[in-house]
């Protein structure tokens, strides 16, 4: 039997639960059984724990490195922002897969906020675009907004669930600046 590691991660949702991601490239078409000792993980276990910082949310959201901000329009007009995670720089449009959040603020009351998704759509809501034609809500979560710099970039983290999984992370998203005409 022939395997070579390509990769060992560790990404944290939040301080309760951990996904352990062990990828393997398999050489030859044999059956590859893979036993993982309980000694050999509970080490990265444990360095996992003790590295949670409260908010019990690190690393970027998985697949969706890149985050850019916007000004918006809300529901009565009123000022709005939206925050895209995405899998790759984007000019114009983000190509799917993407997350989109929408809260219904202006940029400058966003810092050390937390906003709940699925209980009130008036506050925030957040989609996944799976496709350019498929895309679902999420059904519950948060999104926290640490910081807002003065050139506008946003700090923050969500966590969100979706019909399809979990998109969890930090992100600092580079505002752009867009004309907006609302109402």
């Amino acid at each position: 039997m022939a395997f070579a590691w390509n990769y060992f991660e560790l990404v944290a949702i939040d301080c309760d639960a951990a996904v352990l991601s062990v990828g393997f490239e398999v050489k030859d078409t044999r059956l590859v059984t893979m036993k993982v000792s309980t000694i050999a993980v509970l080490p990265l276990v444990l360095a996992f724990a003790g590295g949670c910082n409260g908010e019990g949310i690190s690393g970027s959201p998985a697949g969706f490195p890149h985050a850019t901000a916007e000004r918006s329009c809300g529901p009565a007009d009123g000022p709005a922002v939206l925050i895209y995670l995405t899998s790759e720089p984007f000019a114009e449009n983000p190509r799917p897969p993407y997350v989109v959040v929408f809260i219904e603020r202006s940029v400058d009351q966003l810092a050390g906020q937390s906003f709940s998704v699925g209980a009130d759509p008036s506050q925030a809501r957040a989609t996944r675009a799976l496709s350019t034609t498929q895309s679902v809500a999420a059904t519950s979560g948060t999104i926290s907004i640490e910081s807002v710099s003065t050139d506008k970039a946003i700090t923050g983290s969500v966590n969100l669930l979706f019909p399809v999984g979990r998109t969890a992370g930090r992100f600092t998203a580079a505002w752009i600046e867009r004309f907006m005409l609302c109402g």
